[in-house]
């Protein structure tokens, strides 16, 4: 099954049915059939075979979803990247992905135009706005796109994510079109997702979270994709929740901690909303806990995922939220998921090691970079870098990046346990762990905290908190407050930046 097939065969059923819902607007699957087929033709008639990458630079919206499907349909490669990028960074990803065309909109054109003008072979960029295409800059290519080509992945490639680069240079993962449809399906199953769905998109769509998990998932039952406000604002998104009928919501952690006090405050109770949605962070317990208590109609899933891996693994069902706050849960259908050792053998129950997975969706490799595809895939598994640990019922939860772990005279700290601490105290509204070096212990650890909007704690009182709560090497020597902690494009939290900004003095 191809990725249009799986969201467009609603349109061979239902035509009429609601698909995407935009500013009031109400786009059926028929009308998005047609015009994304003719779109479809335009990129046809611009690049010829075999399939190459095409570059979709758009802010989350209609016209990211009628690109995507007519890349698809005319047998090329959606490559959502993301609009707020600076410009050294989309030259990055050209170097590591070359693009045979950008779609964008005319914002995103222009920047295109300027800022691949050095990629070596024939470029085209189309500009799209308000459903409307055309071509801007034409060149057809000339058989000389070789490291376009992507023959040495096996299946038929559909779509290329980047990685965030927070550790380095960014990698680019080909997924095929059965990787994407098998995810997609599971995760649909795993979160319990229906045909009258209707789903609020406060993400941007270059994210694998956004464009699979919600997206694709979604669409593909047959359920109604509604475009929040540009910006995200919590106000606004839970306005937008209440007037458009909404039954889901995904958000990532930072996102629900406004969210969350916001509905504090405003006492809100969205009557059609049935499940809430996170992932690709750890969420503060007090919050998960605070939301569903809040939202007593509404369930909540803790997911976890990567996009070399589809990107869904594992969600906690609703009923355990509560009882299990902290886990990320089961593995959804078809994916295996172990914990193993530094010599790869599987940990005990409650030991912590490197959660790996294999499955269906789990990529065959980065694109032309070996040896950072041997290092990930070893023994038949994809080695994710995060380490876990699997309780008695199989759920999963994870301790932090295996490359965030801090050594501190000799002791092995990961950040997100004091993290969790930090944040259960009623002062604390967000809070960041970072080693910072030390003559002595090699490493020592600091903290950056966002207090409550009535919060007064300071540092030696958060301490104290910690002392009480951690073993002693697990305390912040510093802690430092800030208005906003440091967040990636796609809300993780941003801890090169955040080490970057510790004053010297405090090191």
């Amino acid at each position: 099954m191809r990725i249009e097939g799986h969201i467009l065969s609603v349109a061979r059923r239902d035509p009429s049915r609601p698909a995407v819902e935009v500013d009031g607007e109400v786009w059926s699957f028929g009308r998005l059939d047609t015009t994304s087929g003719v779109f479809a033709e335009t990129i046809r008639a611009a690049l010829p075979d075999p399939p190459q990458p095409v570059w979709i630079l758009t802010p989350h919206g209609l016209d990211f979803i009628l690109a995507a499907l007519a890349v698809w349909r005319s047998d090329h490669i959606v490559v959502p990247v993301n609009p707020r990028l600076a410009d050294a960074e989309l030259k990055q990803l050209a170097r590591t992905c070359v693009p045979a065309a950008v779609i964008a909109d005319p914002t995103g054109a222009s920047r295109a135009r300027t800022v691949l003008e050095a990629v070596p072979e024939p470029l085209c960029i189309m500009e799209i706005q308000d459903a409307r295409v055309q071509v801007v800059k034409a060149a057809r290519l000339q058989n000389n796109g070789a490291s376009r080509v992507f023959a040495w992945q096996p299946g038929r490639p559909g779509v290329v994510y980047f990685t965030s680069g927070s550790t380095g240079f960014p990698k680019a993962i080909p997924l095929t079109h059965r990787n994407i449809v098998t995810n997609a399906r599971a995760t649909a199953e795993a979160f319990g997702l229906r045909a009258e769905d209707r789903s609020l998109v406060c993400m941007s769509t270059c994210h694998s979270y956004t464009l699979t998990k919600q997206l694709i998932a979604h669409l593909g039952l047959g359920g109604c994709v509604v475009m929040g406000p540009e910006f995200f604002e919590p106000a606004a998104v839970w306005a937008r929740v209440v007037e458009a009928r909404c039954t889901t919501l995904y958000a990532v952690p930072s996102m629900y901690v406004m969210l969350y006090y916001h509905l504090v405050r405003s006492r809100l109770d969205p009557p059609h909303l049935r499940l809430l949605v996170t992932g690709g962070a750890p969420m503060p317990h007090r919050v998960q806990v605070g939301l569903v208590e809040a939202l007593p109609r509404a369930g909540f899933i803790s997911s976890y995922g990567l996009s070399e891996a589809g990107p869904c693994v594992s969600a906690l069902p609703p009923a355990w939220a509560v009882r299990k706050v902290g886990s990320v849960g089961l593995p959804i259908p078809g994916v295996e998921l172990v914990v193993l050792d530094e010599q790869g053998l599987p940990v005990g129950l409650d030991q912590a090691g490197e959660v790996c997975v294999r499955g269906p969706s789990v990529m065959a490799g980065y694109l032309e970079n070996p040896t950072a595809t041997a290092r990930a895939l070893r023994g038949g598994w994809l080695h994710t870098g995060d380490i876990g640990r699997l309780d008695g019922d199989g759920c999963l939860h994870l301790a932090g990046r295996k490359d965030e772990m801090i050594l501190r005279g000799g002791e092995n700290i990961y950040p997100a346990e004091v993290e969790n601490v930090l944040c259960a105290h009623p002062a604390v509204r967000e809070a960041a762990v970072v080693a910072v070096p030390h003559d002595i212990l090699g490493h020592d650890l600091v903290a950056a905290v966002v207090r409550m909007p009535d919060g007064h704690a300071d540092g030696a009182a958060l301490c104290a908190f910690c002392r009480e709560k951690l073993a002693v090497f697990k305390v912040p020597r510093a802690i430092r407050f800030l208005d906003v902690l440091p967040k990636t494009t796609n809300g993780k939290l941003d801890r090169t930046t955040l080490q970057s900004i510790w004053p010297r003095e405090e090191k």
